[in-house]
Formats: C-alpha cells, structure tokens, sequence
C-alpha cells in the first residue's frame, strides 16, 4: 500500500503532511501572514519564486523566519 504523508519537521515539529505536496502548497494550509516570511529547506533560504517548485521530501526540515521590526 503506498504511503499517503510525509513525515516533515516544522521549526523542529514533526508534522505529517501529504505526499505530493509543494513549499508553497504547505505554506497556504498555514494561518501565517505569507507576506513577511521567508522559508529555509534543510538550512537552506528558498527564494518565494521557488515555493511551488519546490517538493517536499521525507524528514525534509523547514525552519519559518518572520521578520521582525523594532527600534
């Protein structure tokens, strides 16, 4: 039987998620603001461009960065 989920990390979470699935697919099932993150693939920056073209894979890390302003 194959395997429906992928088992991902999320900020060090892990997190079942489905097996076809895009950067930029998982992104929109998160109630983040997309507009100010940015996404790092097994510590690696993904530019926004690449999101959905970019699949994901088992034990696939995603660490979320959101920026921060102060002053």
């Amino acid at each position: 039987m194959p395997v429906k989920s992928l088992n991902i990390f999320i900020n060090n979470e892990l997190k079942s998620v489905e097996k076809q699935i895009d950067l930029k697919s998982f992104m929109t099932s998160l109630p983040l603001p997309h507009a100010s993150v940015a996404l790092a693939l097994n510590g690696e920056v993904v530019p926004r461009s690449q999101w959905s073209k970019t699949p994901l894979k088992e034990g696939d890390h995603i660490e979320i960065l959101q920026a921060v302003g102060g002053g």
